[in-house]
């Protein structure tokens, strides 16, 4: 199989290059040379165009890196040459390539949608063509509260607090010597329920791939959720369970002989390998939004697989990371889990202690690529779970978790667990999202927000760090599950606040 570019080395380029630009650069769209707004939206095509730029900006996958190497999700693996070694071993500080890559990435997001919000009021529409431009505005206004809820998990101390410092707020296109402060998480949060508004009244029929209206209450879910709004979160993650058609993808049939090849016939892993979902859109699985790649390379394509290896998924393909041992420790907990399987190569070497990754097992023809789940059914189940624990209801969080686990059992069938107490409740809503959303991104917001309430943080194995005796956690309370606002803003907007403890 021909060798793969280096994609780890290429994200480490590119994160270490935004360290000299300022982030001022994500919100300041006037430089010279560029169109003006006139000339870029004339008819709907050029607004439809302009949208399509904006989703490859999308890319969640330096959250995924971030987060698995910060966290426990991941340990050096038979490739690793030292990469990223100090983050692994919790250090972060405000010149991290990682935070101002999501920082400048997601501030971009909404200055394009900025842009292309303001320039559909230059548009000249054609008979029958308004249904079609307000469909696309609502495709931006999502993307744009996507991108400003991503800001606010990672980089406000409390998103519980409508009052604490969330995210810069603009909705215009900044000239270049405009210098705008943090806003609440109040006023950022209701930029996100106006934009969201606006979308599920707006937004057309589509595939997966382009926002639905069943995404505008995912997102709502996940946002209530984080916000600690227990009895919203309930609502809209119902509203997605059962409105929409969507059901938890089934682990059976579980035929090992084919599980690995591009014929697999088990629902779950046909998730994770985009067959038949990579060629048939309309076969979503439980996919609520996905990025779409492709397998040319000459075509737009996603490499989350890069993340963890040079060449190929299994252990010949110099893999720089492998699965955390306390995380495959996890996956073996529950008997028959699928997930035991569709999350980890058969190459696995357990003598030297190589679990290798296979979440993402590439695609004919692009050997490192997959599509981008950024939002599946499970998370709506595991949401809905949160909020009964809230509400104090125990015996309901086991059930829920149970229509979890039993999606993920190879015969369909699971025990319904009991909890002594709310503690043990959150304990497990952790544990499952910490099984079923690994190397999605989700793992070092999840320790922020419910750390405390399940008396959980980074839970690594002693073999988890190439050097033994390094430090394998730190506190659920650690400033730096916040992370720091990027030396380049902080430098280059000197009204910017900084986060505590930075």
């Amino acid at each position: 199989m021909k060798k793969m570019k280096n994609i780890k080395s290429i994200l480490i380029l590119m994160v270490a290059s935004v360290l000299f630009v300022s982030c001022e650069d994500a919100y300041d769209i006037k430089p010279a040379g560029i169109l003006d707004d006139e000339a870029t939206f004339q008819t709907v095509e050029d607004a439809k165009t302009f949208l399509n730029g904006i989703y490859g900006l999308m890319d969640n996958t330096t959250e995924i890196y971030f987060t698995s190497v910060f966290t426990d999700e991941v340990a050096p693996s038979p490739g690793y040459n030292g990469q990223d070694k100090d983050l692994h071993r919790f250090v972060l500080d405000f010149t991290s390539g990682y935070a101002s890559a999501i920082w400048l990435k997601h501030n971009r997001v909404i200055n394009r949608v900025n842009r292309l919000v303001n320039g559909a009021d230059l548009v000249t529409v054609q008979e029958g063509e308004q249904a079609e431009l307000n469909d696309i505005v609502a495709q931006g206004k999502t993307l744009r509260a996507l991108s400003y809820l991503t800001l606010l998990s990672y980089f406000s101390p409390d998103m519980t607090d409508d009052n604490a410092l969330g995210a810069i707020l603009f909705t215009n296109v900044p000239t270049v010597d405009e210098l705008l402060p943090r806003s609440t998480n109040g006023a950022c949060f209701a930029l996100i329920e106006e934009d969201l508004n606006y979308a599920e009244a707006n937004l057309d029929s589509h595939e997966f791939i382009y926002p639905t209206k069943s995404l505008v209450n995912a997102i709502r879910a996940r946002m209530y959720a984080y916000r600690g709004n227990y009895p919203m979160a309930k609502t809209y993650a119902n509203k997605v369970i059962n409105d929409y058609g969507l059901t938890l993808t089934p682990s059976t049939p579980f035929d090992l002989s084919n599980f690995y090849k591009n014929s697999v016939t088990n629902p779950y892993r046909q998730i994770w390998a985009d067959s038949p979902a990579r060629q048939v859109p309309s076969d979503r699985l439980e996919n609520i939004y996905s990025l779409q790649s492709y397998s040319n390379a000459n075509d737009y394509g996603f490499s989350p697989a890069g993340l963890y290896y040079f060449n190929v998924t299994n252990i010949t393909g110099s893999p720089i990371w492998g699965m955390s041992l306390k995380l495959y420790d996890k996956l073996g907990q529950m008997p028959d889990d699928v997930r035991e399987y569709a999350f980890v190569d058969p190459t696995t070497d357990l003598s030297i202690n190589a679990v290798m990754i296979d979440k993402y097992p590439g695609i004919p023809g692009g050997p490192l690529r997959n599509n981008l789940k950024l939002f599946r059914l499970s998370e709506m189940y595991l949401i809905l779970a949160e909020a009964q624990a809230a509400a104090g209801q125990i015996d309901q969080v086991a059930l829920t978790l149970n229509s979890v686990q039993k999606a993920r059992s190879t015969t369909g069938n699971a025990a319904v667990q009991s909890y002594a107490n709310a503690t043990e409740a959150w304990g497990a809503i952790m544990d499952e999202r910490r099984k079923e959303l690994c190397f999605e991104g989700h793992r070092y917001v999840d320790i922020k927000r419910l750390g405390v309430l399940a008396n959980k943080s980074i839970d690594r194995s002693d073999f988890d760090d190439e050097v033994p005796g390094m430090p394998l956690t730190i506190s659920n309370t650690d400033h730096r599950f916040t992370l720091p606002i990027p030396s380049s803003e902080f430098f280059g907007n000197p009204g910017i606040q900084q986060n505590p403890g930075y």
